[in-house]
């Protein structure tokens, strides 16, 4: 009888290595990403290969489905959720059940994304809350291994991309990233308890210019508004 051999055992997990495994487990599934982090680990472990840094594993997990993204063999239909096709048939074109997830309400999503040039845009109303943070800061946190790094979070009652174009501009020396838009009919009394939540937790800036700066990242932040308003969104509870 012949005995399987895993091709990784006795490595280290690796972005390849889960990539491969993602591939193997997850086609033609919709799930959560804390769920592809835990099997996709538990699996190369099973098999022999090598514990990784905890504090790795969400870094690695993200660069791969970014890259099976890419490759048109993943999709990000709702915040925090990913659909794998390992079939010669495009993750584009396959349908994703209501029980899943999606449907309508993703494609309004999508387009209003768009709309923002944001990453994830959530809720309705006439003001809005938003967090951005420069490209850079997020490499330097990553190259320091921290999963977070200097987030603004602030609020508009105008044109929240137009808000962010505005200040960096003006003042910062790269384009933003659009992280989060949380559209609300609140959005001072929803941007003043986030900021208090985070000041508490020590994660305010006090060096940077303004008051808005704030060491964090979109999880925390998302898990901050889900907190305060009670409410899901389009989005599962983050990690």
């Amino acid at each position: 009888m012949e005995t399987y051999e895993y091709q990784f055992k006795n490595l280290p997990l690796t972005p390849y290595i889960c990539r491969h495994l993602i591939l193997e487990l997850f086609n033609e599934r919709v799930e959560m990403r804390q769920t592809i982090v835990n099997e996709v680990t538990a699996a190369h472990l099973a098999r022999g290969g090598k514990e990784a840094n905890v504090a790795d594993k969400p870094r690695m997990l993200k660069k791969a489905l970014e890259k099976l993204k890419k490759e048109g063999l993943a999709k990000n239909p709702s915040y925090g959720y990913w659909l794998i096709t390992n079939n010669d048939l495009k993750v584009s074109e396959v349908e994703v059940s209501d029980h899943n997830l999606t449907s309508q309400k993703t494609e309004t999503s999508e387009a209003i994304k768009e709309e923002y040039d944001a990453d994830f845009v959530f809720g309705e109303g006439s003001g809005t809350v938003y967090l951005y943070y420069l490209p850079t800061y997020e490499m330097n946190s990553s190259n320091l291994e921290k999963n977070t790094w200097a987030c603004k979070i602030g609020k508009t009652d105008r044109d929240p991309l137009q808000r962010v174009l505005t200040q960096a501009s003006t003042a910062l020396p790269e384009k933003p990233k659009i992280a989060v838009i949380i559209k609300t009919n609140n959005s001072h009394v929803l941007e003043q308890s986030i900021h208090n939540i985070l000041t508490y937790r020590n994660k305010k800036i006090e060096t940077a210019l303004g008051n808005e700066w704030f060491d964090t990242n979109p999880d925390e932040f998302l898990e901050i508004v889900q907190f305060i308003t009670q409410s899901r969104y389009d989005y599962p509870a983050v990690r």
